[in-house]
């Protein structure tokens, strides 16, 4: 059975830069197989403490009697799961903007797509 006691997030910002770390140390992890600190100013370039904020505050249960968020674990692990999202997708688009990935829209999968063009890499066949 999962714990689903409800918790007070006593400070949002601190919490908010503590998601964000994790998430990005977490795909790090994944992508590259060893963990990696990134500093604020990186993590400023994938998706900002505001925009964390915004989703505490939209996915909480509601504020207590002092205005301060409360979630539960399964919140939690919805929150950890749009931010780690948000830096991969945000990712994504810069390496698309720079021309090391293509992407485009994907009607049947109602979703972006991208993939790398062997063709377009100058040392691909090198």
């Amino acid at each position: 059975m999962k714990d689903n006691k409800e918790y007070v997030i006593t400070d949002t910002e601190e919490f908010a830069s503590l998601m964000r770390s994790t998430a990005a140390t977490s795909l790090a992890e994944q992508y590259l197989g060893r963990t990696k600190e990134y500093d604020d100013d990186d993590l400023n370039n994938f998706v900002t403490l505001n925009q964390i904020q915004t989703i505490i505050h939209e996915e909480s249960l509601g504020q207590d009697e002092e205005s301060q968020y409360i979630i539960d674990s399964d919140i939690f692990e919805h929150i950890f799961d749009q931010v780690r999202n948000m830096i991969y997708q945000s990712t994504m688009c810069q390496l698309a903007a720079k021309g090391y990935v293509e992407c485009a829209w994907d009607d049947e999968k109602n979703k972006m797509v991208f993939w790398v063009d062997g063709k377009k890499d100058k040392n691909y066949n090198k």
